[in-house]
């Protein structure tokens, strides 16, 4: 519990440091053409930079627990996620539609790994009340 807590906290920092950092950053490696880029960096360092690394804690503890198959499948749902929401939202929103796209699918990844995390303790723990 304490390094999922360590993960959120790492996340949120993550987010801030980039909201603050991530525009003067832009302007200062890439010069001004990519100025418009800034808004939206801010808005994906504020709704998906925090929440991956959870994500990525939580598919840890699944290789933890071997169970490869559901780290697999929330992977592939992940995918089938892209797979849908980019396409759509690219043609019909162009650069807005494409980060509308990545926070679906950054929360689509943190969710499912957050319910095949769930299923594999509640296996884990019913298991050994046997």
């Amino acid at each position: 519990m304490v390094l999922l807590f360590l993960m959120i906290v790492a996340g949120i920092v993550t987010g801030f440091l980039s909201y603050f950092l991530g525009g003067p950053s832009i302007a200062f490696f890439f010069s001004n053409q990519y100025k418009a880029s800034i808004n939206y960096f801010k808005i994906l360092s504020v709704f998906y930079i925090p929440i991956i690394p959870v994500a990525m804690f939580l598919n840890n503890i699944l290789v933890y627990f071997e169970e490869a198959k559901k780290y697999l499948l929330s992977t592939f749902i992940t995918l089938l996620s892209i797979l849908i929401f980019y396409p759509i939202l690219i043609k019909m929103y162009s650069l807005d539609g494409a980060v509308i796209a990545t926070i679906i699918t950054g929360f689509v990844y943190t969710l499912s790994s957050f319910i095949f995390v769930a299923i594999s303790l509640n296996n884990k723990f019913r298991a050994e009340m046997i």
